[in-house]
């Protein structure tokens, strides 16, 4: 039964193409029963259906039943509306292409299984609620979580490395940037209007003044800075980045006695090619609990490097990423933890709550006219996140002085 919501072309035959591999391909799947609903998760960029299906195989009675997830990429969404329509393309090449082959080199299942599908911006894949959970979007995590997810990470990206040599232009491809191009684009007034926004609000904060100049000195030409900051580097590691490594790309897995198992990432669309640091900071300061960046920064970063140089050597990678190499990343990437703070990480703060700014109808060069200033304003100036980024500056720059 399907809601009212739900697009035509998920219809019997769209699932029926999906577990057979192809609409012509043996053997035959015929369908007992199915079924389609929204699914209740917060997503930028994309409509999510769970499908729950009942099927036999060729000419055999035996039922089998598997639970799917349809992500439809919406056209009114907030990344379609700054990027346009090209940033899907990448997602269809790591779900066909790029994921199965990263996985089998790594030896570690980080994403969840795809299937065949002949539409252009949709994916099936397999639907993990079962046995995997969503975590709420505005719970940060704690230290076992945050540590879990590192270890991943680091596999996902030595996986990358790997991949590269044989295949540079397949990770060239979907690690294209989009977000901060060269000379501008639809983030470059959210990103001015947001970081001067900080700056000023610190700058009448007599307990918060000391970090007013931290974004205000950046403020003019933080654009350029960010750009160069985030391109790939000759003589230096560059992996894939996931991109948006935040708690709702994260779905994790849980023992019948409630001990953490295992966890899959979701959403590629966003991924770089650059230096690890840039998702390390950012996933940091989007799903990092208080304490887990107050206290324990640099023992998870240092777990995160022992791992990403364990997994490149096991895959017969030359390259390593040294404590050194780190520390100097921390601070060549303040303009990174500037611009994103605008952004990134205050749309995360805000999520759906009170705080949170309708974007919806602004088209990319309503964008780069400005018209969406205000709305940035008002979502910079939010409560959760104004309360939160001092302390976000004051932890950064502990973990780069705790490097020293």
């Amino acid at each position: 039964m399907m809601g009212d919501l739900t697009p035509e072309w998920l219809n019997e035959d769209f699932v029926v193409a999906a577990l057979q591999g192809g609409e012509h391909k043996e053997p035959k799947v015929t369908i007992a029963n199915f079924s389609v609903a929204p699914a209740d998760v917060l997503n930028f960029s994309s409509d999510i259906f769970r499908i729950a299906v009942r099927y036999r195989i060729g000419k055999s009675n035996q039922e089998h039943s598997k639970n799917l997830i349809v992500k439809n990429t919406d056209d009114t969404a907030l990344l379609q509306a700054l990027l346009g329509p090209s940033i899907w393309e990448k997602e269809t090449v790591y779900y066909r292409d790029l994921l199965p082959t990263m996985m089998e080199k790594a030896q570690c299942k980080f994403a969840p299984e795809s299937f065949y599908c002949s539409l252009d911006r949709v994916y099936i894949m397999e639907d993990l609620s079962k046995d995997y959970i969503l975590l709420d979007s505005h719970q940060q995590l704690d230290f076992d979580h945050f540590k879990m997810s590192l270890t991943t990470l680091a596999k996902f990206h030595a996986s990358s490395v790997a991949v590269y040599h044989e295949k540079p232009d397949l990770i060239k491809f979907v690690g294209r940037e989009f977000f901060f191009p060269e000379g501008g684009g639809p983030l470059k007034q959210w990103i001015e209007t947001g970081v001067k926004t900080y700056g000023e609000v610190l700058s009448n904060s007599e307990e918060h003044k000391e970090y007013a100049d931290f974004f205000l000195s950046r403020a003019d030409n933080i654009w350029d800075a960010v750009v160069e900051t985030i391109k790939p580097r000759a003589n230096h590691l560059n992996v894939l980045n996931h991109g948006d490594m935040w708690t709702a790309n994260i779905m994790f897995k849980y023992s019948k006695s409630g001990e953490l198992d295992d966890l899959k990432f979701i959403d590629y669309q966003s991924s770089r090619y650059t230096t690890p640091t840039a998702d390390l900071v950012y996933f940091m300061y989007t799903s990092g609990r208080h304490d887990v960046r107050e206290h324990r920064q640099k023992e998870l970063f240092l777990h995160y490097l022992q791992v990403l140089n364990d997994t490149l050597q096991q895959l017969g990678c030359p390259e390593r990423f040294t404590v050194e190499e780190f520390k100097e990343d921390l601070k060549r990437m303040v303009p990174w933890f500037v611009a994103v703070s605008p952004f990134a990480f205050a749309l995360v703060a805000a999520g759906a709550g009170e705080d949170a700014q309708d974007f919806s109808g602004l088209t990319s060069e309503d964008f780069i006219a400005g018209k969406g200033n205000h709305l940035v304003r008002k979502l910079c100036l939010g409560k959760t996140i104004s309360d939160r980024i001092p302390n976000y500056v004051r932890q950064y720059l502990a973990l780069i002085k705790s490097f020293e």
